[in-house]
């Protein structure tokens, strides 16, 4: 079984992840000192481990980092049991079986946590691909909406479920926007080029938004998640057109970190494989001497 320190292994050493953070100044205060609840574009198989990466550097807790995951994924070997034993909230992605689920266990989750929590959506609801891009390009026709060129359409009703729970919680004063992107020498990041120790470079536009400047009304708060991707397609669109989310998108270039390999994560994941490894290897050699 994975825990959440040897994801970030995976991530940081064996595949040697280069993690890139475009954030103000002013911003990078806050983190690890409220709860947070980052608005993230899904664009890769495992992007999640990214934003793993990411929080095990800026002091968050990694044990209280959270996402909403569609409930098929429980039942996948080795990542589904991560997910599970980590208490993901798992969503059949329909509204009306979802709409208590996300309510109670957001307001319970940001109530009842002592310590910051991170609860990750993602309001496309599943991951970018050329075929669900043509069905949301007809579902924004349809619908009189901006086509989105990098994105899906995001889905409204659960984000404004979600933001009407953390307006009761006074440790959760604001969103994070999250836009991640890879510069894509090669190929789509996956789980498998994890494994396969691909050196993916990934970089990761924060912005802190207080949940006062989200519009309570659903309708406006529809409008206004449309209008946030929109943003976010800029910035992948100027990001794959230059290797800078800033240079085209009309976007001030912020405050720019790159963050260096953590010995304490090595030594962590060091000191756990020698422990575990001694357990079996004793009680393999009690049985192979019985």
């Amino acid at each position: 079984m994975f825990s959440v320190s040897d994801i970030v292994f995976l991530v940081e050493w064996w595949a040697g992840v280069k993690l890139t953070i475009y954030m103000d100044k002013l911003d990078v205060n806050y983190l690890g000192t409220e709860h947070c609840i980052p608005i993230v574009n899904h664009r890769y198989q495992n992007d999640w481990m990214f934003l793993l990466h990411f929080g095990s550097k800026c002091k968050l807790i990694l044990g209280n980092c959270r996402a909403f995951a569609k409930k098929s994924l429980k039942w996948i070997p080795v990542v589904g049991w991560f997910f599970y034993f980590n208490e993901y909230i798992f969503l059949e992605r329909s509204f009306e079986r979802d709409q208590e689920i996300l309510e109670r266990r957001v307001r319970d989750m940001l109530a009842f946590t002592p310590d910051p929590l991170v609860l990750c959506l993602y309001p496309e609801g599943t991951r970018f691909t050329e075929k669900k891009h043509e069905e949301s390009l007809k579902f924004a026709k349809e619908r009189n909406l901006i086509p989105l060129k990098h994105h899906l359409i995001p889905r409204t009703k659960g984000f404004a479920a979600v933001a009407s729970a953390a307006r009761g919680v006074d440790r959760c004063p604001a969103l994070y926007d999250y836009t991640v992107a890879e510069k894509g020498d090669h190929g789509s990041p996956t789980l498998g080029g994890i494994f396969s120790r691909v050196p993916y470079d990934v970089t990761i536009y924060v912005r802190r938004i207080p949940l006062k400047f989200v519009p309570e009304d659903k309708t406006k708060a529809a409008l206004w998640l449309h209008d946030l991707f929109i943003e976010k397609d800029r910035l992948i669109d100027s990001f794959k057109n230059t290797g800078n989310m800033f240079a085209e998108s009309g976007f001030a270039e912020p405050f720019k970190v790159e963050y260096k390999k953590s010995l304490l994560v090595l030594a962590n994941t060091i000191f756990w494989f020698i422990v575990t490894s001694s357990i079996y290897l004793y009680y393999g050699f009690k049985i192979f001497a019985n």
